[in-house]
């Protein structure tokens, strides 16, 4: 200790000594205590963002199971489904032209076993071609705008009935509206669709006439009439009803998906040869499929019920016989 120290350390004992004080000890300070340090409970904000951030990642692997499993559904539905069901014995079609004249039944299940007769007929025809197709019911009639003339008979479709489907819809009378093809640029005749019933297309046949009847609805908007269509299969029964109420009933014979989308216009088409007018009494009904992706076109078709029951090969779905309810 220096004599400096020593000096003021003496010199405090005195003062200590003359004022009563406790002695010095140290002249050092109190070496200070350290206290644990109690860090603040996390943020609310990272709480959420975390939580947000978890929510997110689930919802998206959600979509992305849906978006898998509803591809991997239509495509095994799109490829396990027959393009098309006939039923056996049943006369075939004979589809007439926009001339009148007699084509070959389509088979429309193959491009490649297509006649170039129809898109070389549709070449050569100046009018613009009566297809349909835009959604709703896309190109469905290969004729020109107008239609071959069925016979005169004014009474038309008000009401179609299917019993097997629990079908029972009111009809209307649909005509058509002018467009152009997207893709090609062509002009073309888009068909009407009824909203909240069947739509009855001008210029095909009337109930009792020779000719295509020709029906199309909604299957999946817009009241739906047509939904279950697709339920139908060769042997069911369907009836029409004329404005005076007089029911004909038909035989579903034949039932067909076709493409419609993402397809060359010269397919949409041969599709179209549905809606032309037939050499005999037919029945069409049209709408989309599959439900809610309509891609393709369900085409049901029927014949009298008089004429099916003659073929020996015949047996009606129905066990109580025709239903004309």
């Amino acid at each position: 200790m220096s004599a400096v120290d020593q000096r003021i350390k003496q010199h405090l004992r005195e003062k200590e000594a003359a004022f009563g004080l406790a002695p010095v000890r140290s002249l050092r300070p109190p070496t200070a205590r350290l206290e644990p340090v109690q860090l603040p409970p996390p943020l609310a904000a990272g709480r959420t963002l975390r939580v947000g951030s978890n929510l997110l990642i689930a919802v998206g692997l959600l979509i992305l199971i849906y978006v898998v499993g509803y591809q991997g559904y239509y495509y095994w539905l799109e490829n396990s489904t027959p393009s098309n069901v006939v039923l056996a014995g049943a006369p075939t079609t004979t589809y007439l032209s926009a001339s009148g004249l007699a084509t070959a039944t389509p088979a429309p299940v193959n491009a490649a076993d297509q006649p170039t007769t129809v898109a070389q007929a549709a070449a050569a025809t100046p009018t613009p071609i009566a297809v349909a197709s835009n959604f709703p019911l896309s190109p469905l009639n290969s004729a020109a705008p107008a239609a071959p003339a069925a016979p005169a008979v004014t009474s038309r479709v008000r009401r179609v009935a299917a019993p097997s489907i629990a079908l029972d819809a009111s009809v209307i009378d649909v005509g058509w509206h002018a467009s152009k093809d997207k893709k090609s640029g062509a002009e073309i005749m888009i068909w009407d669709v009824a909203e909240f019933a069947a739509g009855h297309h001008q210029g095909s046949a009337n109930p009792g006439q020779v000719g295509n009847i020709v029906l199309s609805g909604h299957d999946d908007w817009k009241g739906e009439v047509f939904k279950n269509l697709e339920h139908l299969k060769p042997g069911d029964e369907i009836t029409v009803y004329n404005e005076e109420g007089t029911a004909y009933l038909y035989v579903v014979t034949q039932m067909e998906r076709v493409r419609e989308e993402n397809v060359p216009l010269e397919e949409r088409i041969r599709n179209a040869e549905y809606m032309n007018q037939t050499a005999d009494q037919t029945l069409t009904l049209i709408t989309c499929w599959p439900y809610k992706v309509d891609t393709h076109r369900l085409i049901v078709i029927a014949k009298p019920y008089d004429v099916i029951r003659q073929t020996t090969a015949f047996k009606t779905n129905s066990p109580a016989g025709p239903n004309l309810r």
